[in-house]
């Protein structure tokens, strides 16, 4: 994995108070590699703490891959908020780079998209099972995307990027391309997902439907009769509050 290779070159940073993120900063931190449940920064609680902190203050100089350990560590702090935030803005950021990157861009053609992928669906599974049980903070996590700027500094670190040649897009069409990712996001699903969340009859309905996905409750006939009429309920829930136009 790309953290095999990176993570050994580097020195694991002090627990300090450092919270202002600098490229510098960002080449001592150390993560985890190979981990089934997704890799995440390593080091003392309060280590991981100032991490979070710091990369949740300014991450515009943090890699989707940085952001996706980030996201992982504060999750594992019990941050769920910021963790959801950091989660869909690796997502965002991911999106934005392999839209001006010159490097392959599907996990069965680039090993930089194959580990991107490996920590979207190894994390995701954490972060949004947790935080949609939780809709106002769900909601709140999307408010707060809105305000994040997808287009990170010229002198972002990015590790996992180093083999691209170039850029294929022009820096003058980021800040558009941007704009057009996230709002694509925000319209087909944080904003929506946000709204889904805070009806009644969808929540309960998703509550019994995730339930069932997770292994959470017991697989038999009577189960699976209530996850067929959840899932009719959300359908249900979905077309009431989002009318075909």
């Amino acid at each position: 994995m790309i953290g095999v290779l990176v993570a050994a070159l580097l020195t694991t940073a002090p627990a300090s108070a450092q919270t202002k993120v600098t490229t510098e900063w960002l080449k001592t931190l150390v993560w985890t590699n190979d981990n089934p449940a997704g890799d995440a920064f390593t080091g003392s609680r309060e280590h991981q703490t100032t991490v979070v902190n710091a990369i949740v203050a300014d991450a515009s100089l943090v890699s989707p891959m940085l952001l996706f350990f980030a996201a992982q560590t504060a999750y594992s702090l019990n941050r769920l908020e910021d963790a959801a935030l950091l989660f869909y803005g690796a997502q965002l950021r991911a999106s934005f780079d392999f839209s001006r990157f010159d490097i392959p861009n599907t996990p069965d053609t680039g090993h930089t998209a194959r580990y991107l992928s490996f920590l979207r669906k190894t994390i995701g599974a954490n972060v949004n099972s947790a935080i949609m049980l939780q809709p106002k903070r769900f909601a709140a996590a999307i408010e707060r995307l809105e305000r994040w700027n997808v287009v990170p500094s010229p002198q972002a670190f990015y590790p996992e990027f180093a083999n691209a040649n170039g850029f294929k897009t022009p820096a003058e069409k980021w800040p558009s391309m941007a704009a057009t990712l996230k709002g694509r996001f925000m319209l087909e699903f944080g904003r929506k997902q946000a709204r889904l969340l805070q009806d009644a009859q969808y929540f309960e309905a998703f509550k019994i439907v995730q339930a069932m996905n997770l292994g959470q409750v017991t697989d038999t006939p009577a189960n699976r009769d209530r996850f067929q009429k959840a899932n009719e309920e959300m359908v249900a829930a979905e077309k009431r509050l989002f009318p075909a136009k």
